[in-house]
C-alpha cells in the first residue's frame, strides 16, 4: 500500500495489512516539520529458527511500532526515522522491514528455554 506523503494530514488515518498469518495495522498523521507519525503493531504468527538448536518453530508476536517518516532526507537527531522515496509512503515496505528486524533478533525455543 503506497500512500503519497502530501494526502496525509494531520487528523490520523488508519490502516490495515496481512501478509500470511500476521497483521500490521495502525495509523499515520502528520505530525510537524515534515514528518509523518507512525503508530502501529504487529500481530500474529510467525516462523523463527531457534539461535540454540536452530530448529524451526512457530512463535506468537505482539509487537508497538512507533516511528516517524520523513519526506526525503532527514537532517536531524531522531533515530527512529524513514526516509520516503519520491514522497510515497510504503506501508508493505515498512511492515516487511519490521518484520525482517524482529526475525533477526535472538529467538529460542520452548525446548531450549
Amino acid at each position: 500500500m503506497e500512500i503519497a506523503f502530501r494526502k496525509i494530514g494531520k487528523s490520523p488515518q488508519n490502516f490495515e495489512l496481512k501478509s500470511d498469518l500476521l497483521t500490521f495495522k495502525g495509523t499515520i498523521r502528520y505530525d510537524c516539520a515534515n514528518l509523518l507519525l507512525l503508530n502501529a503493531r504487529i500481530e500474529g504468527q510467525i516462523s523463527l529458527n531457534c539461535d540454540i538448536c536452530a530448529q524451526d518453530y512457530t512463535a506468537q508476536i505482539d509487537e508497538n511500532i512507533e516511528l516517524f517518516i520523513s519526506d526525503g532526507i532527514y537532517d536531524g537527531d531522531n533515530m527512529d526515522v524513514i526516509e520516503a522515496q519520491n514522497s510515497i509512503v510504503n506501508l508493505d515496505e515498512i511492515f516487511n522491514s519490521e518484520v525482517e528486524l524482529y526475525k533477526n533478533d535472538y529467538h529460542t525455543c520452548n525446548s531450549c528455554k
